[in-house]
């Protein structure tokens, strides 16, 4: 009897405790990220107006995105609302932050609210109407690619001032909708998906990241895509690293491990019963989504490396079980890529 009244106010108290570390760590973040847009606007000179009209809409975007990635805080929001509730939600929560920047910088249109609500609606509310079947997550894998492919958040987020890129909101939206559709909505497991990489999880990432160096610089090198570069002083270039390895890791990294990993590879593995055909298909998939990558297309030599890299990624994530091994292998080579060799 003990035991049993006492597992309510256990519960409570773990989520409590959640949500406390979810506003400590939350807090973290917005200071950091405050500083980061100091220095940002300082160097480009952009007007202190611009700077605190746009600030307060990536702060609210933030703390959406950072909720996605936190277990225990999704997992309450999921039994405080039930699914048609939470999608609504989510649908809402699309819009709050252009609405709060466009205001802010006398961009707002009423065309583009109702493109984000379309949009934001047809993804949050895809698996109440198509099911948890397989043909529903190719169509809700193909959804998402066309939106984010297609750059219609650039002509929806209108740029106030040189180098201050609004369509970012738009693209960390549509992330995380897309992966509370999977999490939330269709109860999709296997993808153990969250920003912080456990030790094991690091460990594989690292491993795999040093076992594609050699044959990512053969190919790159044979095909002319590694231009070497020194970065000086030494604390730019560590500076660079963190910066790039952190972006990578929670925005770029975690929305391409996600959906090639965590739903097309295991839909695929799914489908076949077939580790090695999934990780092959899914690696081709992923090396043809770079044919755009860069001012050329179809950029095959890009998209020949990011095959390669694919099959390394599709394995750490089979050998982990989960997409934050990727993640880290994914962030470590971006990360050498762009601060060293691009």
């Amino acid at each position: 009897m003990a035991g049993a009244s006492s597992s309510p106010n256990d519960k409570m108290k773990r989520m409590q405790e959640s949500l406390r570390g979810y506003c400590l760590t939350l807090a973290a973040v917005w200071v950091a990220f405050c500083i980061a847009a100091l220095f940002y606007a300082q160097l480009y000179n952009i007007p202190a107006t611009v700077a605190l009209s746009v600030i307060p809409a990536f702060l609210l975007e933030v703390a959406f995105y950072l909720a996605t990635g936190m277990e225990p805080v999704r997992r309450r929001v999921e039994a405080s609302a039930a699914p048609a509730m939470l999608a609504a939600l989510m649908t809402v929560s699309a819009v709050v932050p252009y609405c709060i920047a466009a205001l802010g910088t006398g961009s707002f249109e009423a065309r583009s609210l109702v493109t984000l609500l379309v949009l934001a609606g047809i993804a949050s509310f895809w698996y109440l109407f198509a099911g948890s079947r397989t043909l529903a997550d190719v169509g809700f894998l193909a959804l998402m690619a066309a939106v984010y492919l297609s750059k219609i958040f650039n002509t929806i987020y209108i740029t106030p001032a040189p180098k201050v890129t609004l369509s970012i909101l738009g693209a960390a939206m549509w992330i995380r909708i897309g992966m509370m559709a999977c999490l939330s909505i269709r109860k999709m497991g296997g993808i153990h998906f969250g920003f912080i990489p456990r030790w094991k999880e690091w460990k594989i990432g690292v491993i795999h990241y040093f076992g594609f160096l050699p044959f990512g610089y053969f190919v790159g090198n044979y095909f002319g895509l590694l231009h070497p570069q020194t970065v000086t002083p030494a604390s730019k270039a560590l500076l660079l690293v963190i910066a790039t390895f952190l972006g990578t890791l929670w925005v770029l990294a975690a929305m391409e491990e996600f959906f090639f990993r965590g739903v097309l590879q295991q839909m695929i593995r799914r489908e076949t019963n077939d580790d090695f055909v999934a990780i092959l298909i899914t690696a081709v998939i992923f090396g043809l989504a770079h044919l755009p990558y860069g001012h050329a297309f179809p950029n095959w030599k890009m998209a020949v490396m990011a095959g390669i890299h694919g099959v390394v990624l599709g394995h750490a994530y089979l050998q982990a079980g989960s997409v934050r091994a990727p993640m880290v292998t994914h962030a470590l080579v971006v990360t050498t890529w762009k601060v060293f060799l691009d």
